[in-house]
């Protein structure tokens, strides 16, 4: 027999299984809860830069002066006190207490260059879709290698040239769990990116616990803020390390170009950021069974539609007629391999859509969907793929 049936559990040993799920639940919870020195370790730093998200540079340091002070080096995801101790020794530096997480109505508002709303409260279908996780820990604070799902998307986000997030929890315990996690981290990114012109600043938001939307979420933070930049728009389950820089400066010059580029395109609302994926890959899930035609020449979103209830998608008059002109060398790309990547760079006016539309909800569900489809073209959609 081979240790994986070994250790199925079998019929009439539910309690077993239940006390092995407990233990791991419990082991991912220290992990969420430990004091900011224990994170800190080389498991993490290494962990980090696989990921791309520190320099390989500075976690090779932080193994080397861990190994000049004798501090064990563990890669499992509980620390007992003596590494604790151990590793808030050799890291006098991050053993302070950190910064007192600003919050919206104690903060400026003088918003950068590029702000962001990190949705970081849990939604229904989120909380299924991590079943039976989310039952004991928020969605927002599931260990990826150790580190939380909140740090990796705070950390894109600052490396993607964000200069104010706004993190929207709700005022539970929830919220206050994940604002502990970002309160510890706003100091090491801080330090991070200290050399950039703008500083980054991390503001904490609290909506009512009875939020249970995306689109309500929009509509109390648009009641407390006037936005009058792009802003990027990500949720903190989002698992990205990529580069959208040149989405950025896309999404910018079709902007400097004016409201209307011709007279088929309408003004330019949202830029979404999609990536490529195999049709038979295992990251792909149910609501990404969609079929999405793009403009070859300006990548505006033609159409998108859903396959999960239809095994086709046809193309009506109103696609052609937004097709590119016959002297041109643009085309209609027809995709069924583009899945939503989860991050949107908004122009100001979507909060404004959201504000006065209490039947949007969600971006990829009904706002989207409703932009595109719409029969009187007054506002666009654009992609960006990333390779």
């Amino acid at each position: 027999m081979d240790d994986s049936a070994a250790g199925a559990p079998m019929p009439g040993e539910e309690g077993l299984g239940a006390l092995s799920r407990s233990s791991f639940v419990d082991r991912m919870r220290r992990v969420t809860s430990a004091p900011a020195p224990s994170r800190a370790s080389s498991f993490v730093a290494r962990a980090l830069s696989a990921f791309s998200l520190g320099s390989p540079g500075s976690a090779r340091r932080e193994q080397k002066q861990e190994g000049a002070t004798g501090s064990p080096v563990s890669s499992s995801f509980a620390f007992t006190p003596d590494q604790t101790k151990a590793a808030s020794v050799s890291r006098k530096a991050s053993a302070c207490v950190p910064e007192r997480l600003s919050t919206l109505s104690s903060a400026s508002l003088s918003v950068g260059e590029l702000p962001s709303l990190l949705r970081a409260f849990s939604l229904p279908e989120e909380r299924l879709n991590f079943d039976p996780l989310a039952e004991d820990i928020p969605p927002a604070l599931l260990p990826v290698c150790g580190v939380p799902l909140v740090v990796f998307a705070l950390d894109f986000l600052a490396r993607n040239g964000a200069t104010d997030i706004f993190v929207l929890l709700k005022n539970n315990r929830e919220g206050q769990e994940i604002q502990k996690v970002v309160q510890e981290q706003q100091p090491l990114l801080q330090r991070r990116f200290a050399s950039r012109l703008q500083s980054l600043q991390i503001l904490a938001v609290f909506v009512s616990p009875t939020v249970e939307t995306l689109g309500d979420a929009l509509r109390d933070f648009d009641s407390r803020v006037n936005f009058s930049k792009d802003f990027l728009l990500l949720s903190a389950t989002t698992f990205i390390v990529g580069d959208i820089h040149e989405a950025l400066a896309s999404h910018r010059e079709r902007r400097s170009r004016g409201r209307r580029t011709s007279l088929q395109t309408g003004e330019q609302l949202v830029t979404q950021i999609l990536c490529s994926l195999p049709v038979v890959s295992p990251h792909r899930h149910l609501s990404d069974d969609r079929a999405i035609v793009l403009n070859g020449e300006t990548k505006e979103v033609v159409k998108c539609v859903s396959l999960r209830s239809r095994d086709s998608a046809g193309l009506d008059e109103v696609c052609l007629l937004r097709a590119p002109s016959d002297d041109s060398s643009g085309h209609l790309e027809v995709h069924y391999d583009l899945v939503d990547a989860g991050v949107y760079i908004c122009s100001p006016k979507v909060l404004k859509i959201f504000r006065y539309s209490f039947d949007f909800q969600s971006m990829t569900k009904d706002f989207i969907p409703a932009v595109v489809h719409r029969d009187i073209k007054l506002h666009a959609v654009f992609a960006h793929i990333l390779k």
